[in-house]
């Protein structure tokens, strides 16, 4: 028996020591051949190569049910820690980095495997760069320049000021890929459901846990065309992130004393109005889900847990505008159905305030609501409807943003 137990017992410590070494392994191997193009695959439009799984480390659990997705530039680094503190499960998340900002990015996920490495689990990362801005590295740039006794906020503000001038103009006026970014993400994800967020968007704390046991009712699984509505909430910049609310209790405290309001409720109410917030505080039960959605309105954008096959955001908008509201536009046109959840939500930090965009978003913008109105005329051949009356609005209309359209979903 003592035999017997020793073999098993040594079989076990073999075992574990193999996953683990493999793990670390995995995080090494990774970050080796960064530099190898060839390990880089061009998407479909070839304006773009990308990195799967630049940096990743496996959490151990097989069959995960959500996974959370988001995407960012370099200019956005320290976000990345807030978030996967936040959020414990599989994580996938897109970093753009062009020309010399890819050695940012490679340094920055370097710092965070050796000095954060115990929130990695289950979090993967891919590595984005345009064509024609192809990777480049800075001189007398080490990947020993981070060091651990140094924050997220440090070792990103540390390396953004390496940034030339040349390159902080020509990103500030580049047309950014939010939506091929999504879907970068939306790749990585190896779950049944995603929930993508912006990264400046910060899930509740132990959401990731109440999400896996709510999918596993029988309502979600059997639901193949729903999609879980998150209220996305803004907070005042004066509330600490450790002091975010953790229940919808706290969060109506929060809401009631002024500290707290819906996502974008003085830029574009448009945006998150159809989530229906003051319903939603309302609701005082216990329930998983608060209610059904029973319209929508064009240019809403909520944020939702979704089965993973849901579709792609469409990659013909660049830059500022119609970029998640094209996508949930397409979701409607696919007759999805759409439930708030009751005691989930994620929060913005600081308030969105109104002001005048500078030239090259109204530029964007502009070449957006263009875009938009082939898009329309695909969506409207591919489901073979068009509730909105788009293909026969958008010709007379200068701006999407003008089409007013309510229709019972």
């Amino acid at each position: 028996w003592v035999v017997g137990g020793v073999t098993l017992w040594l079989s076990c410590s073999t075992i574990w020591y193999q996953k683990e070494s493999a793990q670390k392994d995995l995080i090494e191997l990774a970050s080796k051949d960064l530099w190898d193009g060839s390990t880089f695959f061009y998407d479909k439009s070839r304006r773009y190569k990308t990195k799967m799984f630049a940096m990743s480390r496996p959490s151990g659990e097989l069959d995960p049910k959500v996974c959370l997705g988001s995407q960012l530039s370099v200019d956005r680094m320290e976000e990345v820690f807030t978030m996967i503190q936040a959020w414990d499960g599989p994580t996938s998340i897109s970093l753009f980095g062009p020309g010399l900002d890819f050695h940012l990015a490679v340094t920055f996920l370097d710092y965070l495997r050796k000095c954060h490495h115990s929130v990695l689990d289950g979090k993967s990362f891919h590595l984005v760069f345009p064509v024609d801005q192809p990777m480049q590295r800075i001189p007398d740039l080490t990947e020993n320049l981070s060091s651990c006794d140094l924050s997220p906020k440090n070792v990103s503000d540390k390396l953004l000021s390496l940034r030339s001038p040349a390159m902080w103009k020509w990103r500030q006026n580049y047309s950014y890929p939010f939506n091929f970014m999504r879907n970068a993400a939306k790749q990585g994800c190896h779950s049944e459901f995603i929930l993508m967020l912006d990264i400046d968007m910060v899930p509740k704390r132990n959401l990731y846990t109440e999400m896996t046991k709510f999918l596993q009712d029988p309502f979600p699984r059997t639901c193949l065309h729903c999609a879980f509505v998150l209220p996305l909430f803004e907070i005042s910049s004066k509330v600490k992130i450790q002091d975010y609310p953790d229940t919808k209790e706290q969060l109506q405290s929060y809401f009631n004393k002024g500290h707290l309001r819906p996502f974008y409720f003085k830029v574009f109410p448009t945006a998150q109005r159809g989530t229906r917030y003051l319903k939603w505080l309302s609701v005082t039960n216990s329930s998983s889900i608060a209610y059904k959605l029973d319209s929508y309105e064009f240019m809403y954008e909520p944020v939702f847990v979704v089965r993973s096959q849901y579709p792609d955001y469409p990659e013909m908008f660049y830059g500022y505008d119609m970029d998640r509201n094209s996508q949930m536009y397409e979701m409607v046109m696919a007759k999805f159905k759409f439930y708030v959840l009751n005691q989930a939500y994620a929060i913005h930090p600081g308030f969105k305030l109104a002001g005048t965009f500078p030239q090259f978003r109204l530029e964007q913008r502009h070449l957006n609501n263009l875009r938009f109105r082939d898009y329309a005329r695909i969506l409207s051949a591919r489901y073979g409807r068009d509730p909105c009356r788009m293909t026969q609005a958008l010709p007379i209309v200068t701006s999407p943003s003008k089409v007013n359209c309510l229709i019972d979903i």
